[in-house]
């Protein structure tokens, strides 16, 4: 009698064992997702598919960051971002093994928009370093405006030149709306085109950030740079 019940007893402390045994081997989840379109405009919208691994019922616990509202979506999810950053996105996975958590970040551009350029050269250098006037032709330099992409080191816009330039102000302005081809960051240059003399470089601003948060989000900007040059930049986007 005895070992009839000691059998029994063994027999339920295995069964107990082998029910923990299947509660332990209850994989853990692996939360994770992938970014489709990262980089785009403000306004833009971001997608975001649903790549985590899991077994049995799962839910799942969307943060964009700014702010936003959650999502509890499985599969995929997209969210629209209003204004240019970087956002911390977070996935939370929970199954019956657990928690996990996975975070990536979203970067958000300016709108790609082309916007109105003026632009005022408020002062040069009247001499080059020579110590010579920039025109020995006439009485003063013809000057004309380039901008630069400086990433890829190329002229994306040149200004009709001004003529006998004495004394700044000078200004140039877009009649509609000028494109940068792409540019992300940009210097304005300053040249001396007195022909016959081969065009001569005056001077140009420091490099100026297009994709800064500023100017996407306020409509008229005013920028300054001091290289050898002043100048005073104003971009309006539509």
């Amino acid at each position: 009698m005895k070992l009839h019940k000691l059998l029994q007893i063994a027999f339920f402390i295995g069964i107990l064992g082998m029910m923990t045994s299947c509660q332990q081997e209850t994989p853990r989840p692996i939360a994770d997702f992938i970014i489709i379109n990262d980089n785009c405009g403000a306004p833009c919208t971001v997608r975001f598919t649903n790549t985590s691994s899991t077994e049995g019922d799962a839910k799942y616990l969307w943060r964009f960051g700014e702010g936003s509202p959650l999502d509890t979506a499985f599969g995929n999810v997209q969210h629209r971002y209003l204004n240019p950053g970087t956002y911390q996105v977070s996935l939370i996975a929970e199954s019956a093994g657990g928690v996990s958590e996975k975070t990536a970040f979203v970067t958000i551009g300016c709108n790609a928009t082309p916007g109105l350029l003026s632009l005022t050269l408020q002062d040069y250098p009247r001499f080059k370093p020579s110590g010579e006037p920039w025109d020995r032709l006439s009485c003063c330099p013809d000057i004309e405006m380039r901008i630069i992409d400086v990433d890829r080191n190329v002229t994306v816009i040149t200004g009709n030149a001004v003529t006998n330039v004495n004394m700044p102000p000078v200004f140039w302005s877009s009649n509609s709306p000028v494109s940068f081809l792409g540019a992300t960051r940009i210097k304005i240059q300053f040249w001396d085109i007195d022909n016959p003399e081969p065009a001569e470089l005056m001077g140009e601003t420091n490099v100026i950030s297009l994709h800064g948060e500023n100017i996407c989000r306020v409509q008229n900007i005013s920028l300054t740079g001091s290289n050898f040059v002043k100048v005073a930049l104003q971009l309006q986007w539509n």
